[in-house]
């Protein structure tokens, strides 16, 4: 991903910089205390950048720092493996460094297909028969969902439903359903079902947000 790649290059260009500069005594560190200390720095350096979007608006996301970590990883492995290495040891270190970084794109590579397979059941929004369904809904205040059989006391529903569990004292608990698709022209209605044992009368709000 973006930051997988980024911070790849971050850790490349600080390793560079600080060798060819010979900052202070850190150039000349071992290997085993010089590539440990760099990725310490790349590192708290994406951890600082997810805390700083906590103030901006942005949830910080571990997932994220993760992704870095992979970039950092695969910039010291290459590093490593062409300045102290030689023969094999250098092709094994290049390949895993190569592995490392690439895996930083399994998340995007999953959810380009996840997108492709939503693309294709449109203008089904939500299609509960698949494993995907739920990937593009995001929670808000603690509300449960899962994939279930239609309830029995639902009878003419053979389908699988989206069951919503919302929890006690919160005041507005919901989710968003998101990359809902733009190719709204020809349609003119949104249907959904809703079944409840409720006893009282339960209200909801649906809000529609077409930026097209």
């Amino acid at each position: 991903s973006a930051h997988s790649a980024l911070f790849w290059l971050i850790t490349l260009s600080m390793i560079y910089a600080i060798k060819g500069a010979k900052v202070a005594k850190i150039s000349t560190l071992k290997p085993g205390y010089f590539y440990p200390l760099l990725a310490l720095i790349s590192l708290s350096l994406g951890i600082s950048v997810e805390l700083i979007q906590h103030f901006i608006g942005r949830s910080p996301s571990w997932g994220d720092v993760g992704l870095d970590a992979l970039g950092i990883l695969s910039a010291v492995l290459l590093h490593w493996g062409v300045c102290y290495l030689v023969n094999w040891q250098r092709c094994l270190a290049l390949i895993i460094a190569s592995c490392v970084l690439l895996s930083g794109f399994w998340q995007p590579l999953k959810w380009l297909y996840y997108g492709q397979m939503k693309n294709r059941s449109f203008p089904v929004l939500l299609d509960l028969e698949t494993t995907q369904a739920t990937k593009f809904l995001q929670r808000f205040y603690g509300i449960k969902i899962n994939i279930k059989p239609a309830p029995i006391l639902w009878q003419e529903n053979t389908t699988q439903t989206l069951q919503v569990i919302f929890p006690a004292n919160k005041k507005y608990p919901g989710f968003r359903m998101k990359e809902t698709g733009s190719q709204w022209q020809s349609f003119d209605r949104l249907s959904f079902d809703i079944f409840s044992t409720a006893e009282k009368i339960q209200k909801i709000t649906l809000s529609v947000r077409d930026n097209y």
